[in-house]
């Protein structure tokens, strides 16, 4: 593994969001410092000279948010901790645009997406569909005690988002889908083998200690069914899913010592088109082989950002 520039601002990025825009620009917005102060700024890493760079601000600051990819210029934030409870009820569609002309400084535009239906952060949101995104779990904000079992709220896109970026012209719909066995916050989530949503580890409720359980929802199916269960109890790791839903891992977390820094991989064999395929977690790195972090944003670059195939990592 390749570790490229360092995060500008030593802690910045903890709890910040963030995904890859036009299949090679990684964008990290918000999260807080070390001094708990919730950020608002975002950056991005451009391949060109390997460097950082700052690129506007959020409609709002958000901590523990969660956002998916929808297409290749929008990212889909939604919830998190903010300067008010609005934050956990809001969201916003990010796009990179080149505000001076001819300038070539790419800087985030924000348009304001549709109210969530609960106030929400510590979830994770997972792209299902190129129009569906399913959002899992998380804590209530007003509620700490009783975290999220919803697999629940599936919003649906219309084609304008994914064609023509008429964002004013989006159709959002949102139901309730199955429930999961276990509610949690701070957990990974993903997806195996294009059909298959997994979910795993962080924490339940007022419970001190961190999960190692994971579920799985089939597309179509009636509810979730559980999973193996991870090497480690954990939470506030980061689910990474690669672009054709072949490999699955979850990166970093907090354990019972404090931060770590394994990576587990997801491994499911047999004919998943049917459901009787066999999974299981294995591990790619030890608890002490990388730098030990938590409440990362991670994802897949492509191979020729970099000298070898890695999962970039933003500071946590």
């Amino acid at each position: 593994m390749t570790n490229i520039e360092d995060f500008p601002h030593k802690g910045a990025g903890m709890g910040a969001t963030g995904g890859l825009l036009f299949g090679s620009i990684p964008l990290i917005c918000g999260g807080e410092n070390e001094g708990d102060n919730v950020l608002d700024t975002c950056r991005i890493f451009m391949s060109e000279d390997g460097q950082w760079h700052h690129a506007g601000k959020l409609s709002m600051p958000r901590v523990f948010a969660s956002s998916v990819v929808m297409d290749k210029n929008t990212l889909w934030v939604t919830g998190g901790i903010g300067i008010n409870e609005d934050t956990s009820l809001s969201s916003e569609f990010l796009s990179l645009v080149e505000k001076v002309p001819g300038s070539k400084r790419l800087e985030v535009e924000s348009t304001p997406g549709p109210k969530l239906p609960a106030m929400a952060y510590g979830h994770c949101l997972i792209k299902i569909s190129p129009t569906v995104a399913l959002m899992t779990g998380g804590e209530p904000y007003n509620d700490p005690q009783h975290d999220f079992t919803f697999s629940y709220f599936l919003f649906t896109f219309g084609p304008t988002l994914l064609e023509e970026h008429h964002l004013k012209d989006i159709v959002v719909t949102s139901g309730s889908g199955p429930v999961m066995t276990i509610g949690r916050r701070n957990h990974g989530c993903g997806m195996v083998n294009d059909n298959l949503v997994v979910v795993a580890g962080g924490k339940a409720g007022s419970v001190e200690s961190y999960l190692d359980s994971t579920e799985f929802w089939r597309l179509g199916s009636p509810g979730w069914i559980k999973g193996p269960k991870l090497p480690d109890k954990i939470g506030f790791a980061t689910g990474v899913t690669n672009q054709d839903a072949s490999a699955f891992l979850l990166v970093g977390g907090i354990n019972h010592e404090g931060p770590t820094g394994a990576v587990y991989r997801m491994d499911c064999l047999g004919d998943y088109q049917t459901g009787t395929e066999d999974c299981e977690w294995n591990t790619l790195y030890e608890k002490g082989s990388l730098f030990k972090r938590s409440s990362v944003v991670a994802m897949l670059i492509p191979h020729e950002m970099t000298n070898c195939t890695m999962t970039m990592q933003a500071e946590g």
